[in-house]
C-alpha cells in the first residue's frame, strides 16, 4: 500500500506559496523602516532651501516624515506665523500643500497647521475694538476677534458659521476687524465705507457682492489692522483670535469654532480663578 502523499503535497504547496507571497511584504517593511536611515533632512539642510524661497530668517520647529512616502514635513515659524513645508527626499522640490487624505476626507496639512498654532498667542495690547464691527451682543462675556476681508470667500463662509453661533449663544460675540489682503484703492474705498457705517450688515452685503454706498470718515483702521497683523504673524484671512489670545488661521464650521471658543474661554478663566484664590 502506497503512502498517501496528498497531505504532504498540500503542505509543501502552502509553504512555497507563503514564502513567495511573504517575500515582497518583508522587503517592503524593511524598506519603510530604513527610509530615515537612507534619507535625512536636518535644520542645516533646510537653511539653503528656506533662503531660496525668501525665508532665510525662518526658524525650523521640527522635521518629520509626512504621510506620503518620499516627502518630509518641516514645521516652520516665520514672522510669527507657523506652517508646514513639504520637501522631497532629493531636496529638489518643496510644496506648502495641502495634503488631502481623500479616503477620510481630511485636510492633513490644515490639521497640522492648527496643531502648530494651537499654543501660539497674539499680543492683544494695542488692539482696539472701537471701530470693529459687532456680530452678537455688546455685553456678551465671551469676545472673539476676527480679522476678515470683504473680498475673501472663506471669510464669507466663516461669517455664516459665526451667525449660527450667536443665534444660539448670546454669551458669545464676534468683533470683526477688516484686514485687506489686497489694499488697492478700490478695496480701501469699500472697506472704509464699511468701517464708517459701523454696521455688520454692510459687511454681509459685501460678502454677497452687493454694491456698498460710499461713506467717508476719519479713520486709520485699515492701516492699523495691517500693522497689527504684520507684528503678530497674521498675513491671511480669516484669522480668529480667541479670548485667551490663541489664534486659528482659516475657516471652520460652527461646531468646530464653538468648541475652540469654549476651550479658549475655559483656559482664560483658570488663571483668573487662581488669582482670586490667592
Amino acid at each position: 500500500m502506497k503512502p498517501d502523499t496528498a497531505p504532504l503535497t498540500i503542505l509543501l504547496f502552502v509553504f512555497v506559496a507563503l514564502l513567495i507571497f511573504s517575500a515582497p511584504v518583508h522587503a517592503f517593511r524593511e524598506g519603510s523602516q530604513s527610509c530615515t536611515k537612507c534619507h535625512t533632512l536636518s535644520d542645516r539642510d533646510m537653511a539653503p532651501i528656506l533662503e531660496k524661497i525668501n525665508m532665510a530668517a525662518a526658524k525650523v520647529l521640527s522635521i518629520r516624515m509626512s504621510p506620503i512616502k518620499g516627502l518630509w514635513e518641516a514645521s516652520i515659524e516665520n514672522k510669527g506665523q507657523r506652517f508646514v513645508i513639504y520637501v522631497d527626499f532629493a531636496k529638489k522640490y518643496v510644496s506648502p500643500g495641502p495634503l488631502i487624505d481623500y479616503a477620510n476626507r481630511r485636510d492633513v496639512t490644515r490639521e497640522r497647521i492648527e496643531e502648530l498654532n494651537r499654543d501660539r498667542k497674539v499680543n492683544m495690547q494695542g488692539l482696539s475694538l472701537q471701530n470693529a464691527l459687532l456680530l452678537g451682543k455688546a455685553d456678551a462675556p465671551i469676545k472673539v476677534v476676527v480679522f476678515t476681508d470683504p473680498n475673501c470667500s472663506y471669510c464669507a463662509r466663516l461669517h455664516q458659521e459665526m451667525k449660527k453661533i450667536v443665534e444660539k449663544r448670546p454669551d458669545i460675540s464676534f468683533y470683526m476687524k477688516l484686514f485687506l489682503l489686497n489694499p488697492n484703492p478700490a478695496n480701501r474705498e469699500q472697506a472704509t465705507s464699511i468701517i464708517c457705517s459701523k454696521a455688520e450688515p454692510m459687511l454681509r452685503a459685501a460678502f454677497e457682492k452687493k454694491p456698498i454706498p460710499k461713506q467717508e470718515c476719519a479713520t486709520g483702521e485699515i492701516d492699523e489692522n495691517l500693522k497689527f497683523g504684520e507684528e503678530n504673524g497674521i498675513n491671511a484671512t480669516p484669522a480668529v483670535i480667541f479670548p485667551d489670545g490663541t489664534i486659528q488661521m482659516g475657516y471652520s464650521d460652527a461646531a468646530q469654532l464653538e468648541k475652540r471658543i469654549d476651550e479658549a474661554a475655559a483656559r482664560q478663566k483658570k488663571p483668573a480663578e487662581a488669582k482670586k484664590v490667592k
